[in-house]
Parts: structure tokens; sequence; C-alpha cells
């Protein structure tokens, strides 16, 4: 999955630690894939011009997930990996689950049944990307309407859960209790209070 910078924004300058992370992934990457590397790579400018490519694609990604994102392809593949493959193995969430992308996310979002917080969802951030879109707007409006803004609220969660942030859990929002606002109304007076009442009444009514 790529992370495209919304229309009419800029991406974000790469800071110290981003550039030093890209240095340690193609550090990585140079000893699990000494042949392919330097046959990808053969000259210096060759390496500069890609790193420079890979750190402008990796510019919303944080320094730690960079190299995490390295780490798990040289446990999952025998290949130097393409920048295609770098940036979804960064999307990758804390268990090692992949993240759909938002196209896959939104047609699943669409035909999720009610109630959602019950739909077994490939991933939670397709779940809340619905919700901030709203499952109404999902379900009744054209899809040249509700996709740009439910891809949007995805770009937003996945950045929010790629720098760290947690998701909520999934659940239904609990009932209103009013038990306790009826059992006070329902719950019997005791004794002095039952006695006390009754003379108010008989006064009442001698009067």
């Amino acid at each position: 999955m790529t992370l495209p910078t919304p229309a009419g924004q800029t991406r974000a300058k790469p800071n110290q630690d981003q550039i030093e992370a890209v240095n340690t992934v193609f550090s990585i990457f140079r000893v699990n894939y000494h042949n392919q590397y330097y046959k990808a790579f053969p000259d210096t400018e060759t390496l500069n011009t890609i790193k420079k490519l890979w750190l402008s694609s990796l510019s919303q990604v944080p320094a730690e997930v960079i190299v995490g994102g390295a780490e798990i392809i040289v446990q999952r593949s025998e290949f130097l990996p393409t920048l295609a493959q770098m940036l979804q193995a960064c999307c990758l969430d804390k268990d090692g689950k992949p993240v759909p992308d938002a196209r896959s996310a939104f047609i699943e979002a669409c035909n999720a049944p009610s109630p959602k917080v019950e739909f077994s969802w490939s991933h939670p951030l397709v779940y809340h990307a619905g919700q901030k879109t709203g499952w109404h707007r999902l379900a009744s409006s054209d899809e040249n309407y509700s996709f740009p803004i439910f891809r949007q609220q995805y770009q937003n969660l996945l950045e929010a859960m790629m720098r760290g942030e947690h998701l909520p859990a999934i659940e239904a929002k609990p009932a209103a209790d009013n038990s306790s606002e009826t059992n006070k109304k329902a719950a019997p007076l005791d004794r002095d209070a039952a006695q006390k009442r009754l003379a108010e009444l008989r006064a009442k009514l001698e009067d």
C-alpha cells in the first residue's frame, strides 16, 4: 500500500531519524541480500538516488516503523524488496497483520452487514474508517462521493496507527442503564417512612 499525500498538501520533510533509518535499512539489505544488493545498486550514485526516492516515499513513516518494516521483509522474503513491498511491510500492524488497501477496505465497509460491531472485520482500521465516514453515507451515497471521504479517513487512521497510536476496541455502546432510577421509583418505603407518609395523608384528610 502506498501512502499518497492528500491533494493540495506537500510531503513532510524527512527528519534526521528517518534519514538514519533509511541508511540502516539499506545496510540490513546489504547484509541479507548481498549479491542482489550489489546488482541492483552497482555504484554510489545509483544507491544515493534510490535512497532519496525511498526517503521521500517514507517521509510520513516513523523511523522505528521503517526499520521494523525492513526486519519483517528479511524474515519473510529471500529477495531484495521493491519500494512498494517496503511500503506494504511498513503497513503491518504491531501483530504483523497486513492492512488492506483503501479500495478493498471501502468495499468491505460498504458490504458489511449490521450490526457492524459483530462483523468479522479484516482489520479494525476498516471499521473505524467506516464509522467516521458514516454508515448511512456509505450505504446511500454514490461511490464517487463516498469513497474519497472514506479514503481520507482511512489514511488518517493508518498514519495515526503507524505513529504508534492505538485504535479503540470495536464494541457496542452500552445501552443506557435506567435500572437504578427504576429501582428508586419502585423501591418500597421503609416502615418509619411509611408511617410518616400515612400520618401526613390522614392529617390532610382531617383538614
